[in-house]
């Protein structure tokens, strides 16, 4: 694994759009990364990754509604 990564990266990792992680950061249901004070983009650590992949697994192993982009479980 890396040291940071984007929106855009967190998304295809976890199987999930980037809109679906930034509503879920919109609805406070993963916390904010922190962000590069230059250009204000976030920047995701392994920590924040790991989180995103825990409450999709949640998500799917708890409700069994969540499917990725792939179309599978």
């Amino acid at each position: 694994m890396r040291n940071s990564y984007s929106t855009q990266e967190v998304a295809e990792l976890v199987g999930i759009t980037k809109r679906t992680l930034l509503n879920w950061l919109y609805q406070e249901k993963v916390p904010e990364p922190r962000r590069n004070p230059r250009n204000n983009y976030r920047i995701w650590a392994e920590y924040d990754l790991r989180v995103v992949l825990e409450y999709r697994s949640n998500l799917t192993k708890h409700q069994g509604l969540f499917k990725d982009r792939r179309g599978s479980l």
